[in-house]
């Protein structure tokens, strides 16, 4: 696969336009602004339908700070525990809040 993108890859002008109103847009707005940095220089069709976006937020329990981090992905590792029955119980797990203490802050 990233042979055949690599032969069809091209440089795209990536435009985000609008004023962000809410905490979803501007949410919205440095999702896009991720998709452009990677996009930008080596988009090709075969990058833009099998990539997704991972999202990370990370909130201050104390002073409710929240910090977000965008990923893009092409793969989704899900752990398969013994007492996961189906893919939902991965995907519930692999989507867990995780608290962080003193050992991870």
């Amino acid at each position: 696969m990233e042979l055949l993108h690599k032969s069809i890859e091209r440089k795209i002008t990536f435009q985000i336009d609008g004023v962000p109103e809410n905490n979803m847009d501007k949410l919205a707005v440095k999702s896009m602004e991720t998709w452009k940095d990677f996009f930008e220089s080596n988009y090709s069709y075969i990058i833009s339908k099998t990539y997704s976006q991972l999202l990370f937020v990370t909130n201050c329990t104390k002073c409710d700070n929240v910090s977000t981090n965008h990923d893009p992905i092409l793969v989704v590792s899900i752990e398969l525990k013994d007492n996961n029955k189906t893919i939902y119980d991965c995907l519930e797990n692999y989507t867990k809040l995780d608290k962080l203490d003193d050992k991870n802050l």
